[in-house]
């Protein structure tokens, strides 16, 4: 609604725009009957201008009717984007003589010469928080406050934006959606949001003050220190950019201080130096744009500086400086030798010396602990091992089976080993054990899509070392107080046999505990070690174990943890197979088919 000053009352209604004089007599304007100077029968805002013209925001741009009934129509098109938006969802003239619409698209100003001028968030860097306006009013200092559904902007006459949410204001805006605002008569300033009603009061008196100081005060040791300060007005009239200060720096001494000049500053931050050692007092003050001042702000400091260095001194400061080059140095020769250890044993041997653990703990933690790194210097065992690895010689794969399962070859076991950690297989002497361990050692060293370790170990899960235990039968325990000791012992000396030179066990337990290493023990039944491989088992759960044995230790009967493996009872479970490795694959075929005679 609007009010004009000789009586009439005008009243925007979603069907057009009525008005009633004083003395009660209704005329109504829709978009038909003003030919379309209503642009639209939604009428969201009304305000009037000096000369008694009427202005009107509406669903489809901005209407003006003058005294004499003349309409004239804005919109988006015809003022080339002047008006952000069809859409003006309120009005306000200001004292200038210029025009205000809030938009959903943003905010527009008209000033009396016709010129068009369009704010948006992007435009104001954030000063209009939101495109979209939905209230205006006037402040007392011609100042132009904005309600967004971002918050509150406040603008002021000499261009200055600053902006008001929920966050800012400590909740004294309930919210940030603002849809109505009003200024009273006491010039405060009244808000209407989605969560609730806001009063704004400018405090009387001076609400200046410097709230916050940055950087390093009290005791300090540097000739030159940069400090910092934020400076608040409670009125929200002064933005912080807006103020500038003046600073002063005072030497407090037993007769009497020595005080410097003052100093002014657009910044708000400022590097003051000391000439030497005392007790300094830095004072400022900051000052709003209409000349205001904070009460002063006192920074005091104790300055010690440092005293020039004695030979002592430098080589003190030097040490760390020797240290770390010497470090650099040797971390640079286990870098190189961890590259060379790639394809050379000698390499590895002298980077596998415990020396590196005193020198370089990180280093050799890699080297004990991590994958890749493993992996990395394996190579060269690997491919030892590949080259030793006999490949001329036909073997069948006997059939494996758990209990009450169906058959499978045993070179299967391998793959089930990457999620079955611990796995035995269970034969009578003479069923091919051993003929499944040497396919365990084919499948993972030799075969042609495995060329190299970072391939076996990819498509397996993991590292394998391969152990027929009857070559380590006479091998004592090393240390009676860990039987596992054993295990790890003929894992060292399984490695060293093909250049992988270590006496470090406890490389060889750091590497197994890491995760990522399997165990193919072949024959348990031949060493009589079930106590070590047992204390192993336990101590190493991480270490993946593939077993082959004639006997089932008491100590798995009922064990969750270890999955049992059959070869079958007797040859005749072989039959096929054999006949076929014999003869050929056809011709084995043909006979097995054949019933067994008994021989009298």
């Amino acid at each position: 609604m609007a009010l004009a000053e000789d009586g009439p009352l005008w009243v925007g209604t979603y069907k057009g725009l009525a008005r009633v004089d004083k003395n009660g007599n209704w005329q109504t304007y829709t978009e038909a009957n003003t030919n379309g100077g209503l642009p639209d029968n939604t009428v969201f805002a009304l305000t009037f201008a000096p000369d008694d013209t009427l202005w009107a925001g509406t669903m489809g741009g901005l209407a003006r009717v003058d005294k004499n009934g003349n309409w004239q129509t804005y919109n988006t098109a015809g003022t080339n984007r002047g008006l952000p938006s069809d859409w003006v969802k309120t009005v306000a003239y200001g004292s200038d003589g210029s025009l205000w619409a809030g938009t959903v698209a943003g905010l527009a100003r008209l000033d009396k010469d016709g010129h068009w001028q369009t704010y948006r968030k992007v435009s104001t860097n954030g000063g209009l928080p939101n495109d979209s306006v939905g209230a205006l009013v006037l402040g007392a200092d011609d100042s132009l406050w904005a309600g967004t559904k971002g918050g509150l902007a406040r603008l002021d006459k000499d261009g200055h934006w600053q902006s008001y949410n929920r966050d800012n204001t400590n909740g004294g805006l309930p919210g940030d959606i603002v849809n109505a605002l009003v200024r009273a008569p006491d010039g405060s300033l009244w808000a209407g949001t989605y969560g609730g009603l806001a009063n704004l009061v400018r405090p009387l008196g001076r609400n200046l003050r410097i709230v916050e100081v940055i950087g390093n005060v009290g005791e300090v040791t540097a000739r030159e220190q940069t400090v910092a300060v934020v400076a608040f007005d409670g009125s929200y009239v002064t933005e912080p950019g807006m103020f500038h200060y003046i600073w002063q720096n005072t030497e407090r001494g037993l007769l009497g201080d020595r005080i410097g000049p003052e100093i002014k500053t657009m910044s708000a931050v400022y590097r003051v130096t000391f000439d030497h050692d005392g007790t300094y007092q830095l004072r400022v003050v900051a000052v709003d744009r209409y000349g205001n001042r904070s009460e002063p702000k006192d920074i005091n400091f104790k300055v010690t500086l440092p005293k020039p260095k004695t030979f002592w001194d430098t080589l003190v400061a030097a040490w760390p400086i020797i240290v770390a080059t010497i470090t650099g140095l040797l971390a640079l020769g286990f870098t190189v030798l961890l590259s060379l250890a790639h394809c050379s044993a000698r390499a590895f041997t002298i980077l596998s010396d415990v020396a590196w653990a005193r020198w370089l703990t990180w280093p050799f933690f890699f080297l004990r602990h991590a994958p890749a790194v493993q992996r990395w210097v394996l190579e060269p065992w690997f491919q030892s091992v590949r080259r030793s690895t006999t490949t001329d010689i036909p073997f069948l794969d006997p059939p494996v089976s758990m209990i009450a399962g169906s058959p499978s070859e045993g070179v299967a076991l391998l793959r089930r080993l990457r999620d079955s950690h611990r796995l035995w297989l269970h034969g009578r002497s003479g069923m091919g054990k051993s003929s499944v361990f040497a396919a365990w050692e084919r499948a993972y060293l030799v075969a042609e899509d495995v060329p190299n370790l970072k391939a076996a170990a990819h498509q397996y899960g993991f590292v394998l070392i391969a152990i027929p235990l009857r070559h380590y039968a006479a091998l004592p325990v090393p240390d009676a107080n860990r039987p596992e000791s054993w295990i790890l012992e003929i894992v060292r000396r399984q490695l060293e046999q093909h250049g992988f030179a270590t006496r470090d066990l406890g490389l060889v337990d750091a590497m197994l505990r890491a995760g990522h290493m399997a165990l193919a023990l072949d024959g348990t039944n031949e060493v009589d070690r079930d106590l070590a491989l047992a204390a192993f088992a336990s101590q190493f759960p991480q270490v993946r174990l593939l077993i082959t044995s004639q006997a089932i230790p008491r100590s798995l009967a009922g064990d969750e943890r270890w999955e049992l493996w059959e070869l079958p009872e007797d040859i005749s479970g072989l039959r096929g197979g054999l006949l076929a490795l014999w003869l050929g694959a056809e011709k084995g075929a043909i006979l097995s088919m054949r019933p067994c005679r008994a021989i009298a």
